[in-house]
C-alpha cells in the first residue's frame, strides 16, 4: 500500500515524526541508516514505487485519510 500521496506529503511525515524521534536516522549522522524499520522502509519505498507493507502501515498509525499524522511508535527523548 502507499501511505503518501507524493514526496511532499512523505517529506511532511518525515519532518512531524522520524526527525524528532530518538530512532530517527538524523540522530546518527547524515549517512547513517535508521534504527527504525517504519524509517527504514518509507525511505527505500520512496527510491521505489512507493509501497510498503501492510505491516509496516499497521505500525506507522491510522492517518485516516489525513495529510500527516503521528507515528504510532514516535518516541520524543526530552
Amino acid at each position: 500500500m502507499r501511505p503518501f500521496s507524493g514526496g511532499s506529503q512523505y517529506g511532511a511525515w518525515i519532518g512531524a515524526n522520524c526527525d524528532r524521534c530518538a530512532k530517527g536516522a538524523q540522530r546518527h549522522g547524515p549517512d547513517a541508516l535508521p534504527d527504525c524499520e517504519i524509517e527504514l522502509a518509507i525511505g527505500e519505498a520512496y527510491f521505489d514505487d512507493g509501497n510498503i507493507t501492510d505491516a509496516i502501515a499497521a505500525r506507522m498509525g491510522d492517518g485516516a485519510g489525513r495529510y500527516c499524522w503521528k507515528c504510532a511508535e514516535l518516541t520524543v527523548e526530552e
